[in-house]
């Protein structure tokens, strides 16, 4: 039998690990890199640049889960593996919060201008994207009462 601490043979289990992986692929859907938890972005926050991108219910999680975009190293911390944030990512990120709000607060026709002006500014961002068609789909049909932002 093999050494169940040598790295060939070590395994992770648990809700920390399945949430980790439910991040990673969400990813795909929100056009980004890294994902991280409210958890890690409030542990890292000093050190580092987020932006908000949704609250989610990951499968096989019990709550709902805030989750934020690793956009970059915030300006005169030093860390080899993260590029420092430019000034357009520090820029897009304040603008973007703004937008962020709207979409929580059920602003849907403050919100689809909002997201236009942002996409004008910054055309290729995949998360506006996301939001853009999430805006005409609510303004269209907008949800309950009992709405909360989360997304399954």
């Amino acid at each position: 039998m093999s050494d169940p601490t040598s790295a060939s043979t070590t395994r992770c289990f648990g809700a920390a690990v399945n949430l980790s992986s439910r991040l990673e692929g969400l990813n795909k859907h929100y056009g980004t890199q890294i994902l991280a938890t409210d958890r890690v972005r409030k542990e890292c926050r000093h050190d580092f640049l987020f932006r908000s991108v949704d609250k989610v219910l990951p499968k096989g999680a019990v709550n709902p889960v805030n989750i934020f975009e690793l956009v970059g190293a915030l300006p005169g911390t030093a860390d080899a593996n993260v590029p420092e944030a430019t000034e357009e990512q520090l820029d897009l990120c304040e603008k973007w919060e703004h937008v962020y709000r709207l979409y929580s607060e059920r602003r849907w026709d403050d919100l689809e201008r909002m997201v236009g002006e942002f996409l004008s500014e910054f055309p290729t961002d995949p998360v506006a994207a996301v939001y853009a068609g999430r805006t005409s789909e609510y303004l269209k049909n907008p949800p309950g009462d009992g709405w909360n932002g989360v997304r399954e």
